[in-house]
């Protein structure tokens, strides 16, 4: 295995450092990635925060990004950290726009920030309208696909593929990667009505002009009385249909949670958060077979080995109400 790092400083001078302890890539849905190292620190080493960091593994480009903070040790190394281009998704902006879908909503985003676009997975559903004030871009473009996977039942990956801004749908980023007992040295699997679980929605519209509501709701008998009532609240936009966007959130979260941790797996270079790798294996209170998406991905390059932390969460089959 052959890695690369390589440092690009304001002056446009690379550096390639001696590195300690190897290299450390990781992914989180609705985060940016981040890359971890310790250079050494002579005074040839001419770098700051803000310059460009590259990172390649046997000549695959894994990671393109700018270093933000860095910490010095009294062993003459400094430790880096570096954000790809979605760092600037943290940035707040106001946002006023009608009759635009998410993927448009993300190609106007990044065309203020002069971020480039890779490949952006076309979304369905056209947002009426809608108005963010000091919101984040990441709170942007969630709601954005919020609506989507609301309204179309399709869930969609944000992510950056090295220097561009990607989206595509969660289905297509199926790798065919086996998670099992063979690869995985350590494992911690649980299940949780605690947190994006709900047996009760209710949807509302705002009529500002009059000040009245209107509206929906939906419930599952069931698991009303097995868990008691988790209430999910949802505002409407105008036009949109409030009994079936109900509906279509009731069959989205109307289950229990499930998450699984491994470490020490294998490492693939094509695996990122977001990724759906096949899970074979026995928690203990569950054989787990099939797809499960990465939440989290820890990559780590330590000699001239590459190994895996992953944390996998069982997600919902799509919804299709055909309604909304």
């Amino acid at each position: 295995m052959k890695i690369q790092l390589l440092i690009e400083n304001k002056s446009g001078k690379i550096f390639s450092p001696a590195i300690k302890e190897g290299v450390t890539l990781i992914s989180k849905i609705n985060a940016p990635a981040k890359l971890l190292f310790s250079a050494f620190a002579d005074n040839l080493l001419d770098i700051s925060e803000g310059n460009h960091v590259l990172f390649h593994v046997d000549g695959k480009k894994l990671f393109y990004g700018r270093i933000f903070s860095r910490r010095f040790d009294g062993d003459g190394f400094c430790s880096v950290v570096a954000y790809d281009l979605l760092r600037y998704f943290k940035n707040k902006n106001n946002y006023i726009y009608e009759n635009k879908r998410a993927s448009d909503v993300l190609k106007m985003l990044c065309g203020d920030l002069a971020i480039n676009t890779g490949d952006i997975a076309e979304t369905q559903y056209v947002i009426p309208r809608r108005t963010e004030i000091s919101k984040t871009l990441w709170d942007i473009i969630n709601t954005a696909l919020a609506l989507e996977r609301e309204h179309k039942g399709e869930e969609y990956q944000l992510f950056a593929d090295y220097d561009k801004i990607c989206l595509k749908k969660t289905d297509d980023m199926a790798l065919n990667i086996l998670i099992s007992e063979d690869n995985a040295r350590a494992l911690d699997y649980s299940l949780s009505i605690d947190e994006n679980t709900f047996n009760n929605v209710k949807t509302f519209y705002l009529d500002r002009k009059t000040g009245s509501f209107q509206t929906y709701f939906a419930k599952d008998d069931q698991t009303d009385e097995e868990w008691g009532k988790l209430l999910y609240l949802h505002e409407l936009q105008e036009d949109e249909n409030g009994l079936a966007t109900a509906e279509s959130l009731l069959r989205l979260y109307n289950s229990p949670t499930e998450e699984l941790k491994v470490k020490g797996c294998f490492g693939h270079t094509g695996v990122r958060a977001g990724s759906r790798v096949i899970v074979s294996l026995n928690t203990g209170n569950k054989i787990m077979n099939g797809y499960m998406r990465v939440n989290y991905c820890e990559h780590a390059f330590l000699n001239n080995e590459h190994t895996m932390n992953l944390e996998l969460k069982k997600v919902n089959e799509k919804v299709d109400n055909g309604t909304v």
